[in-house]
């Protein structure tokens, strides 16, 4: 699922929280688990479109590359964290995206 901060503002209003079913964020998070995996395995960055991309957990693989529109992409958790996990990694690179915890308490 894939929502413009626009039309999260033109639907419900700034300033107030949206609603996000952890089951929809689910079935993104197994598509956007393949798309990076998929990404990773040719060599080349997974593009993390502008706005806000809602997700689930997901496992970032060895070699993992993350690139945003600078300011304008975010991905927000959605259900339990953590958002991401890389274990036993040795290289992952994060660019351009902000990551929202949804709420979730650090630690």
């Amino acid at each position: 699922m894939l929502l413009h901060r626009r039309a999260i503002l033109g639907l419900f209003g700034a300033g107030l929280a949206l609603p996000v079913a952890p089951a929809a964020a689910s079935g993104d998070a197994r598509r956007i688990q393949r798309e990076i995996e998929e990404a990773t395995a040719r060599g080349r960055p997974w593009m993390v479109p502008a706005g806000l991309t809602v997700s689930g957990r997901i496992a970032l693989p060895d070699g993992a590359h993350l690139v945003g529109v600078r300011g304008r992409s975010r991905i927000m958790l959605a259900g339990e964290g953590p958002l991401f996990t890389a274990q036993g990694v040795q290289r992952v690179t994060l660019q351009g995206v902000v990551f929202d915890g949804g709420g979730a308490r650090a630690g």
